[in-house]
């Protein structure tokens, strides 16, 4: 997770990170909301991510990394995604690499 987050916020010293997410980009695109096969394709791309930060949760509490229950890690990928969407935003919005590494920071803090 702290990786992921870290790859996201090192998207800063690109110029092609601008550009942002392509899937984020559309998701946020009203001209897409009446095509049933884009919002089918952002709504996976959404759910193997948020399954992805369920898995590395999981795995984090088997392996006593941080001390999360397991019944909270439904909620906590969901938070996970949001971060993950939201600095995906921020990074094209031109935030620097250091606000984004404090986000990546908090948000690995509150798992812990």
């Amino acid at each position: 997770i702290r990786d992921t987050l870290g790859k996201i916020a090192m998207q800063t010293e690109h110029s092609l990170g601008r550009f942002g997410c392509l899937l984020c980009n559309t998701s946020t695109e009203t001209s897409v909301m009446d095509d049933a096969d884009v919002e089918a394709l952002i709504a996976d791309f959404f759910s193997r991510l948020e399954t992805a930060y369920a898995n590395a949760l999981a795995g984090a509490i088997a392996k006593h990394q941080i001390r999360l229950s397991e019944g909270d890690v439904a909620a906590a990928a969901k938070t996970m995604l949001a971060t993950h969407i939201g600095m995906l935003v921020l990074v094209k919005s031109g935030k620097s690499k250091a606000q984004l590494e404090d986000i990546a920071d908090h948000a690995i803090k509150a798992l812990t």
